[in-house]
């Protein structure tokens, strides 16, 4: 084989190792805007974790499901601002100038 081409050779293959290492890492996979992960769902809410889960398992807050091909869960947005609005609404509001319980 004559040295041009094995010249020709090498460098090709030089720079196919360079494309290689040139390839951008690939992003990693984060839920629609349409649903929560759960670093956005604990900003969201004003509760801890064990809270959620116990809300959870009772069916009073909403559950969660896997974002497949991963392990990662997500809660869809909708209904945790849903949950959210009812617990809002729920919520009894004192005067200030009402006695409460801790005043008797």
């Amino acid at each position: 084989m004559p040295e041009a081409d094995l010249e020709s050779d090498e460098q090709e293959s030089e720079k196919l190792r360079r494309r290689k290492r040139r390839r951008p890492k690939p992003k990693p996979r984060v839920p629609p805007s349409d649903y929560l992960d759960r670093h956005q769902l604990l900003a969201t809410v004003p509760l801890s974790m064990s809270t959620i889960d116990k809300l959870e398992k009772r069916g009073i807050f909403p559950s969660r499901f896997v974002l497949e091909p991963t392990v990662k869960v997500a809660w869809k947005r909708g209904e945790v601002i849903k949950f959210m609005e009812q617990r809002a609404k729920r919520r009894v509001h004192v005067a200030a100038d009402e006695p409460n319980a801790t005043d008797v």
